[in-house]
């Protein structure tokens, strides 16, 4: 459902917003953003999307705290790692 609407983000139909009319309207560009993201733009150029907290969230997926990313990470269990077994280098001690 989100990737049809957000797909939707370079088609004829969307809505596109100059800064200061999104500003006058906020409101009324909050409410559209339910229903499909809303370009804003300043100097005819795209500078902001205002999406929906739905949409943002599908998009930004679940969010996790560091000790759940760190545990979900690998284990480490087969990793290989080998120590140089060449002497140390001379060191002059002065």
């Amino acid at each position: 459902m989100i990737q049809s609407r957000l797909s939707r983000l370079d088609g004829d139909n969307v809505s596109v917003w100059q800064v200061q009319e999104a500003k006058q309207k906020f409101s009324q560009v909050l409410r559209k953003a339910d229903d499909e993201p809303q370009w804003i733009t300043r100097q005819g150029q795209r500078v902001g999307v205002l999406l929906s907290a739905r949409d943002y969230e599908a998009l930004a997926g679940p969010r996790v705290g560091l000790i759940e990313y760190l545990v979900a990470g690998p284990r480490g269990d087969d990793l290989l790692i080998e120590r140089d077994q060449s002497t140390m280098r001379p060191v002059a001690w002065s």
